[in-house]
């Protein structure tokens, strides 16, 4: 017997319900304030989202790191606990459409065969390292093999301006607790400099120490 059922946002909105590859429905832990909860309680608790960054500052990660790594980096803090639940990689350019051998290609060149050594990505906790990227991802293709979603949007007129983005959603938040020395890193082992644009947004939410 089957059951069919329609899931509602409350809202009135048209919150769309993630399904996973194994035909399950997604969910995230969340805590839900309870009425008796104090004001000053309910404020140490806020939304989190930032650009994954270099020693520099800089969120861009069409860098060249093919003599040296660059690592972009988010990192925990005295004062705070970080839930990281997320992830979004944002690229811009050419010969960045997933369609027909355009797989292969990272940057300008539409018969790019692709990034010699690849890009890691990957978090540190409790000394362990955990890698989103079981394999260093080397085509643009790669990233489905571990993206949960993508956006491609391709510039038919042009040569020029072809997005994509892929989301990462995370099984369990990756938390980077207050002074602590966990991290969440994307590792740049390649010239990307082809590259117009490339960035990572995570997000999550964060707990203010007092």
């Amino acid at each position: 017997m089957s059951i069919d059922a329609i899931i509602r946002d409350g809202t009135g909105g048209k919150t769309a319900v993630q399904v996973t590859r194994d035909h399950a429905l997604k969910v995230s832990p969340v805590t839900i304030a309870t009425a008796d909860q104090e004001i000053a309680d309910l404020t140490l608790k806020k939304q989190y989202r930032d650009w994954l960054r270099n020693g520099s500052g800089s969120d861009a990660m069409n860098v060249d790191g093919s003599a040296s790594p660059v690592y972009f980096k988010e990192t925990a803090e005295s004062n705070k606990v970080k839930w990281i639940t997320s992830g979004r990689m944002v690229l811009e350019g050419t010969a960045l459409e997933l369609d027909t051998n355009d797989f292969r290609g990272f940057g300008e060149a539409a018969i790019a065969p692709g990034l010699t050594n690849g890009l890691n990505f990957y978090f540190t906790q409790g000394g362990r390292q955990i890698d989103v990227f079981l394999d260093p991802v080397k085509k643009i293709g790669d990233f489905l093999d571990y993206a949960d979603g993508y956006t491609n949007l391709v510039n038919a007129v042009s040569a020029q301006g072809d997005y994509l983005a892929f989301d990462f959603v995370f099984d369990q938040p990756i938390a980077l607790p207050a002074g602590s020395n966990d991290e969440i890193i994307m590792q740049v082992n390649d010239d990307l400099t082809d590259i117009d644009r490339m960035q990572v947004i995570i997000r999550g939410w964060q707990e203010f120490i007092e």
